[in-house]
C-alpha cells in the first residue's frame, strides 16, 4: 500500500516548490522505496517533545536520538541501533545492539 508523503517530507523533496504536485526522478523513486517498507511517520506531538526533553536533560543525545528514545520509551518498545551514544539512555528502554555498517 503506498502513502502519501507527509508534507514536511514532500515540501523537503520539493525543495520549496509548492507549485509541483509530485517529485520526480529520484525523489519518486526514494518514495516509492520508503512505501513498501514497514514504517510508520509519527508526529512529534507534545507529550513527545516533552519526553524527549526529559531524556535530552538527563543524557545528552542527538535530537533525532532523543526523539527516538523518547518514542520507544512511549510505546515501550526496543530501540535498534549501533549509535553507543544510546547506552547512555539504556536503563531507560530496551536497547537492541546492531553492528554498523
Amino acid at each position: 500500500m503506498q502513502r502519501d508523503a507527509p508534507s514536511p517530507l514532500r515540501a523537503a523533496i520539493h525543495r520549496g516548490r509548492r507549485d509541483n504536485p509530485k517529485p520526480s526522478g529520484v525523489a519518486q523513486k526514494v518514495l516509492d522505496y520508503m512505501a513498501q517498507l514497514p514504517l510508520e511517520i509519527v508526529d512529534a506531538d507534545l507529550e513527545l517533545a516533552r519526553s524527549a526533553t526529559e531524556l535530552q536533560a538527563e543524557h545528552k543525545l542527538s535530537c533525532t536520538g532523543r526523539l527516538a528514545a523518547a518514542l520507544a520509551v512511549h510505546r515501550k518498545a526496543s530501540l535498534a541501533t549501533s549509535d553507543k551514544d544510546f547506552a547512555r539512555v539504556e536503563e531507560k528502554l530496551e536497547i537492541l545492539w546492531t553492528l554498523g555498517v
